[in-house]
């Protein structure tokens, strides 16, 4: 089967050997044949679905370049606002854990004792100053 642009999918017969050992046997396969125009009228109809085959495969690849182009612009663009909301989301558990820390103790010298002689419970009280 020719591959050529200007032949394409015309099939063709030659020299069965190695192309080193050929003997230069050409012929077209759907040149039509003085008594049989029923195997030259299927030879155009296979070449000429292969050229549609062809075209239709060719147009499924274009589309799929075009979608595989607009995938990876919004795969960018995703992962970017990805990253922005990971830092948001790390500054906050940042802002909690140091929230968490500075409010769960005071610092000791600045806690206060007062022991109330009034009441007769044993609880101590103590104050933040």
């Amino acid at each position: 089967m020719s591959q050529t642009e200007k032949n394409p999918f015309t099939l063709f017969y030659n020299c069965p050997k190695e192309i080193s050992q050929q003997c230069g046997f050409f012929h077209w396969a759907d040149e039509p044949e003085p008594f049989d125009d029923r195997h030259a009228n299927e030879l155009d109809l296979i070449r000429n679905v292969c050229i549609r085959l062809t075209e239709i495969f060719e147009e499924i690849e274009e589309e799929h370049e075009d979608e595989k182009a607009e995938w990876e612009r919004e795969k960018a663009e995703l992962t970017l606002e990805l990253s922005a909301l990971q830092t948001q989301l790390d500054d906050i558990h940042n802002r909690i854990r140091m929230t968490n820390e500075s409010f769960s103790m005071p610092p000791f010298d600045s806690l206060s004792i007062r022991d109330d002689e009034d009441e007769d419970d044993d609880a101590l009280v103590i104050y933040n100053l």
